[in-house]
């Protein structure tokens, strides 16, 4: 079972609705199953696209009125789960909805309106919890209209196929402050064998110019950014 989950960032409703209905009629003829989950200002979002969550998870202390209609209606109904958390607590909604989504399923976690809005600490903490995801040895991806974000941990490789690349740009920074041993081939400006510290640019705007890139690092977490303007 693949999970998405709507975050309540900045997110634009007709692109993260067309993913979902596209994800949803890729896997319609498997036996594999989508959770669709919705974190805390996520569900206002869900509301809005016309799509019925799975799962609804937050402390909703900030909760439209159209939220808190609708946790009503879904607390008393039976075919989404619905998840009190208490506003005083040690984490944020998204990092609480994905430990959940974790137990509940087992493919490659999606994570919508995550990249977007005022609070770049939201952000920053969005971009750390791909770490989080991965030590425990699942994939999620950060993905907006402009935006697809992963995490590439050593030892280990990512190939991006040109044709398929999200957007035009490709940039890698290390997550944790340090990566060793990291290679890039088939771009613009090729790297080979470096080490990258966390206080330069060297590797922002690079571009695929072969039939695929093939990013590999030897040690340290890589975070991997398609990005379009």
């Amino acid at each position: 079972m693949s999970a998405i989950i709507v975050s309540g960032g900045d997110l634009q409703e007709g692109v993260a609705a067309s993913y979902i209905t596209k994800e949803k009629r890729r896997l319609s003829g498997e036996d594999e199953k989508l959770l669709l989950v919705a974190a805390d200002r996520g569900l206002d979002r869900m509301i809005s696209m016309g799509i019925e969550p799975d799962l609804i998870i937050g402390d909703f202390d900030s909760a439209s009125e159209k939220s808190r209609a609708a946790l009503d209606r879904y607390q008393s109904s039976k075919g989404t789960e619905v998840i009190l958390l208490n506003p005083v607590k040690d984490d944020t909604d998204t990092e609480a909805a994905i430990r959940e989504t974790m137990e509940r399923s087992r493919g490659e976690i999606i994570l919508l309106g995550a990249t977007g809005g005022h609070r770049l600490d939201h952000l920053w903490a969005n971009l750390r919890l791909l770490g989080y995801v991965r030590e425990r040895e699942r994939d999620m991806t950060l993905l907006d209209a402009h935006n697809r974000v992963r995490l590439l941990r050593g030892p280990g490789e990512m190939r991006i196929l040109r044709n398929q690349q999200y957007g035009k740009y490709l940039s890698v920074f290390p997550l944790d402050g340090r990566a060793e041993g990291v290679s890039i081939r088939g771009v613009y400006y090729p790297l080979q064998d470096a080490t990258l510290c966390g206080y330069a640019s060297l590797t922002v705007s690079n571009e695929i110019t072969e039939e695929e890139a093939v990013l590999t690092v030897r040690e340290g977490d890589l975070l991997v950014m398609e990005t379009r303007d």
